[in-house]
């Protein structure tokens, strides 16, 4: 059975949009709260007779996610284009697998804005190293040029490797400063 989980975080103001399109969907889903973050993600689905955690501290997460269960990539695209026509995102989704159904909630959430953070810095990494193509070396001083060109080389073997995160952290980071510290003659 095809069935949605929503958790909105700060982003509340996307719960009527998206009640209104999975209704027109035909589409179950339920909507988590705060109380259901420390829920393993198969009891939420209603597949996991797993008993209910004890929630022992209220927690929130600022960010939103989407999670599809039983889904066909045609039906996601259409649910996209349906979301996007009424204005509405949600970039987090994620899909049941038989490894993250056991997890708790909020364990997928922090697990998916890593990713999320990680791809954005890689997005970052690759804007600054196609901007490059506009600077002239001979304009800047032999000094400033060699710092931004070891960073350039860095970060670019960042992207083609796939680094860890704390890796292409830094590579951005040390790139972002050297075209900042370049030095015209």
């Amino acid at each position: 059975m095809k069935k949605i989980l929503l958790y909105f975080g700060d982003y509340q103001e996307k719960k009527p949009i998206l009640e209104t399109i999975l209704s027109d969907m035909q589409i179950a889903y339920r909507i988590l709260t705060d109380i259901d973050l420390q829920q393993p993600i198969g009891y939420l689905l209603g597949i996991q007779d797993k008993a209910q955690q004890e929630v022992s501290q209220t927690m929130h997460m600022h960010i939103d996610l989407m999670f599809l269960d039983g889904f066909s990539d045609e039906e996601i695209q259409e649910l996209n284009a349906r979301m996007k026509a009424q204005g509405v995102s949600m970039p987090r989704k994620a899909m049941r697998t038989k490894h993250n159904k056991t997890w708790r909630l909020i364990d997928l959430l922090e697990e998916i804005e890593k990713e999320h953070a990680y791809f954005q810095t890689l997005e970052e990494i690759q804007k600054l190293l196609m901007a490059s193509s506009e600077l002239q070396m001979d304009i800047y001083t032999p000094d400033s040029w060699k710092a931004y060109e070891s960073a350039f080389i860095q970060a670019y073997e960042v992207l083609q490797n796939q680094s860890e995160p704390d890796v292409a952290k830094a590579a951005l980071t040390t790139l972002t400063q050297a075209k900042a510290a370049l030095q015209k003659r």
